[in-house]
């Protein structure tokens, strides 16, 4: 399905909030129910509840209830799945709030698990990867990897094996 301009505003103009632009990045990586964000935010419910209205208005976020709770997640528009996932990748390291979010993610994580946390969406160089890698026990570039073998056809375990020494050269 294709969106209209009018419709391409609109998400646009949702996404022009930082709380509401810390929620979508969140919920890429899984789905939350308003006190997991809460928590992760830092922010009081009524104030969470208010942005994921804004985005389930906007078509942005889904709600589906578990339980006694209510999780969010991003909804399956097109849309989301590479375009702004793929810019909010490019666009989190550069924002401290978005890499916070993530560290207060993990720290949340420990303290229901013993096992191993590994972290990815979107990290793709060096930096990203020494980044993640000072709060996480593993970091996650597959998207990195499927990006590198298309553009490398024919030579694709070389170039993948590039791309990993270059990560972890740092």
């Amino acid at each position: 399905m294709l969106l209209s301009l009018k419709e391409l505003t609109d998400l646009f103009k949702a996404l022009s909030d930082t709380t509401r632009l810390r929620v979508v990045n969140l919920l890429r990586i899984q789905s939350f129910s308003v006190g997991d964000l809460q928590a992760v935010l830092g922010l009081p419910q009524p104030a969470v509840s208010q942005q994921l209205a804004i985005l389930r208005a906007a078509k942005l976020v889904r709600a589906k209830r578990q339980g006694h709770r209510i999780c969010y997640s991003l909804s399956r528009a097109p849309f989301l799945d590479y375009p702004l996932g793929r810019f909010l990748s490019e666009v989190a390291p550069f924002f401290p709030e978005l890499a916070a979010d993530a560290q207060k993610l993990v720290k949340r994580l420990r303290r229901v698990t013993k096992l191993p946390v590994a972290v990815g969406f979107g990290i793709s160089n060096a930096e990203q990867f020494a980044e993640v890698g000072k709060f996480a026990d593993a970091v996650v570039v597959g998207s990195a990897v499927v990006e590198t073998i298309e553009k490398n056809r024919g030579r694709e375990a070389e170039a993948v094996g590039e791309l990993v020494r270059g990560l972890v050269a740092q």
